[in-house]
């Protein structure tokens, strides 16, 4: 189960979907179908949440909640356990 807001952006969804499947990466395909479920709206567009969280890669650099794991793959970032402190 997800906890969610409606405010959430797709990039705070992707990051609880991913934390949600034990922070295992996942497709795109896969984030856009659970956040499609989430926002209860299927016109939804991938390249929509793909762009989304590209920009937010590029834009956050080694802040972002995101990384991409490979081709179409994306997971939740994982920061050292001393920097999680701070």
């Amino acid at each position: 189960m997800v906890l969610f807001s409606p405010d959430d952006s797709y990039v705070d969804l992707a990051v609880k979907v991913i934390t949600a499947n034990d922070y295992r990466p996942l497709p795109m395909n896969e984030l856009v179908k659970n956040i499609r479920v989430l926002k209860s709206d299927e016109k939804i567009e991938r390249r929509s949440v793909e762009a989304t969280i590209y920009r937010h890669i590029k834009t956050k650099g080694d802040s972002a909640r995101l990384v991409k794991v490979s081709s179409g793959v994306y997971g939740v970032k994982r920061f050292p356990r001393e920097a999680s402190i701070n």
